[in-house]
């Protein structure tokens, strides 16, 4: 199952596909039927029951208009929606969805409050099909800049504040775990810092756990160094369970270009 962002009639949709063992495709629909307004930038997470979650941010007319909520819709094993949609953020105006992820069938969802930058950050836990989310966490400040990865104790978060781009000092990249008790987000650590001033650095862009014979060893951390967001260089690192870095290297060296993803 995948899902993707197309135009229709001058908005944005999230297009589902199922592709089956035979590679035969089928098109189950728009995930966001019964929103209007424009919906992009969708992620994809496994629930863990023979159902995924897909979730997408929402403006409520044009992609002119600030972002307004995000929402998730699940889906069958074989492309078909259960239910209907639900928010997995505040539906506030400037609110944008940054990605998801599921640990044992929570859907955390990392996302941002604010116009423009600096903007708070938050982690929200919301039950599969519930009307409201069930908490929300503020971990700091930060541009887009966010990643959250299920792992065995629950899921790996990490943010960015600074902008060197923009003359607000350097970036510092935070990171912390989180578990579930009884339902509810719960830190398992305080936060600590994989990258401490680093000029050029603009944020994570890939987060990985590291698995070993069926062991989680560590983490597998990517990221972008540049003396601006036109130019950048591919960093990758591994870090153990403690978040110690173990080693790193260039992975990706960009002369010229947009340096995202």
């Amino acid at each position: 199952v995948l899902s993707y962002t197309e135009y229709h009639s001058g908005n944005r949709d999230i297009e589902v596909r199922h592709i089956g063992l035979d590679n035969s495709v089928a098109n189950p629909g728009i995930a966001n039927t019964d929103s209007s307004g424009d919906a992009f930038g969708s992620h994809m997470a496994d629930l863990g029951n023979g159902t995924y979650v897909v979730s997408w941010a929402y403006s409520i007319d044009h992609p002119s208009i600030a972002p307004s909520g995000g929402y998730a819709q699940v889906i069958a094993h074989d492309g078909t929606f259960v239910g209907s949609r639900f928010p997995v953020t505040p539906e506030l105006a400037n609110t944008r969805l940054i990605d998801v992820a599921v640990t044992d069938g929570t859907i955390v969802s990392a996302y941002l409050d604010g116009a423009g930058y600096p903007s708070d950050v938050y982690l929200g836990g919301t039950q599969s099909g519930s009307s409201e989310r069930s908490q929300s966490i503020l971990l700091g400040t930060a541009d887009t800049s966010m990643k959250v990865v299920s792992i065995d104790q629950g899921v790996l978060v990490t943010w960015s504040e600074g902008r060197p781009d923009v003359g607000d000092g350097s970036t510092i990249v935070y990171a912390q775990k989180f578990g579930l008790e009884s339902g509810s987000l719960v830190p398992l650590a305080d936060k600590v810092v994989l990258l401490e001033d680093q000029p050029g650095v603009f944020g994570i862009s890939a987060v990985s756990p590291v698995v070993v014979d069926g062991v989680e060893t560590g983490y597998a951390v990517s990221w972008i160094e540049g003396a601006d967001q036109s130019q950048g260089t591919t960093i990758a690192a591994t870090f153990d369970v403690d978040l110690n870095v173990i080693s790193s290297q260039e992975a990706i060296a960009v002369p010229s270009g947009t340096s995202w993803g």
